[in-house]
Formats: structure tokens, sequence, C-alpha cells
């Protein structure tokens, strides 16, 4: 495989500060090497994530609802941005189009209603961890609150219940797309962002072990929530 620098990102994908802090490891990350990543693979088809992108607003509207008017803006906007964040933090102000690929690791046949994912899961997530309207008002102390119920939610799932057929299908993906010239430049760096799981050692049909098993060198950060050892985490 080429000497490009991979990066498995592990992150949780209810939690609501995660598009900050998946942001700020890359324009790190980027500081760091002086140059952007070749590509950056979300764990998204392109049009389920656009499909899941556009109920961002409809997101804001039923949390506004739910908490009342003087929840704060804040507050609400960052619950809103964290769905599917994982296929756009990248972009904004931080990397172009023309310098940094979006990879889109997801089979293309997995899709599923956006809006109705929205109105019986992404909101009640939200809705059930934070019932206590009076602190939607305080951003900090909601948004620590939301994020140490992200991680207790993470605690308590069962590894074996992932789509396995996901891992093989993005371990795939990743190898094939490590295979072109651009990623042998002097300096490369790409970066991956898979649920935490994913990037563990758990058993060997995880990305992780796949990409071991294939004989692709990475490199391992989880962004909040850390996996326990049972889990068999990787650098921790």
């Amino acid at each position: 495989m080429p000497g490009v620098e991979l990066w498995l990102l592990g992150t949780t994908h209810d939690d609501p500060l995660a598009r900050f802090l998946l942001r700020s490891w890359l324009s790190h990350r980027s500081f760091r090497y002086q140059q952007s990543p070749t590509f950056v693979a979300p764990e998204w088809d392109e049009q389920q994530f656009t499909a899941m992108k556009a109920e961002r607003p409809y997101m804001q509207e039923l949390l506004r609802d739910e908490w009342g008017s003087e929840a704060s803006d804040v507050l609400i906007d960052l619950c809103a941005r964290s769905v599917a964040y994982e296929g756009d933090a990248h972009r904004d102000d931080l990397f172009a189009e023309k310098e940094t690929e979006t990879y889109w690791l997801e089979p293309e046949d997995r899709r599923w209603d956006a809006h109705r994912w929205v109105i019986d899961a992404g909101f009640p997530i939200y809705r059930d961890r934070l019932r206590d309207k009076s602190l939607a008002k305080d951003p900090y102390g909601a948004l620590a609150r939301l994020q140490e119920q992200s991680y207790c939610w993470a605690d308590k799932a069962d590894p074996n219940d992932r789509k396995k057929y996901r891992d093989k299908c993005w371990a795939e993906r990743l190898i094939e797309r490590l295979k072109k010239e651009d990623v042998g430049a002097q300096g490369a760096w790409a970066a991956a962002v898979v649920g935490a799981i994913h990037a563990t050692r758990y058993d060997g049909e995880t990305t992780a072990s796949l990409l071991d098993a294939a004989g692709v060198k990475y490199r391992v950060r989880y962004l909040g929530w850390p996996p326990p050892k049972k889990y068999n985490p990787i650098g921790l």
C-alpha cells in the first residue's frame, strides 16, 4: 500500500458536540501536516447524506417546539447540525472540494426515509435526554448533559448488533481508494470517519481488523467516547 497516512476516526453519532470535535481534529491535523487531507471518507452514501442534511431545519423546528422559545439558539443549532455531521464537518470554510475529496463509504443500497428518521429516531434522542426544558436555556450545561448521555448509551450498546457487511464494504472501498496515485504524494494523509466500535479490534470483522488483514497501515483516534478495554480499542 502507498505511504499515505490513513487515520480511522472513531466517533459517536448522537453526540451534539461530535461535529465540533471532528472539525477541530481535522483542522489541527492539517496544520501539523501543513496540507489538507487527500480525502475524508464518511460512513455515508452521498444520496442518503444529502437527504439527511436537508432535514436539519426540520430538526431545529422540532427542538424549538419541544424546548420552547427561551431555549439556546446555540444548543438547537448544534443539535440540528449533528444530523449526518460526518458527511460535511470537513467542509464549510475548512477544506474546499478541489483540495479534499469526500469519499463516500456506505453501500448505495442502504437507504431510508430521512424525514421519518428525524421524527422516529433523531428528535426523540435529544427530547428524551433533556426532559427538563429549563436546562435548554444554558447551552453549556445542556450540551454537557447530552454528551454524557451519548457516552452512557455507547457504553450500553452491543457491538454484536452492528451490521458487519458495512465494515466489509467500508474496508473494501478504502483499500480501493488507497490504490490511486494521489495518495502516494509526499506528505499525503486521509481520514475515514466511522463509529468508534468499527475502529477497534473487537472482532475480526471490524473495519480496523479487515484493514489489518489486508496489510493496510493506519492510525486511530477516538473523538469523544473512548471504547472500553473489552472492545480491544487501538492505542488506548
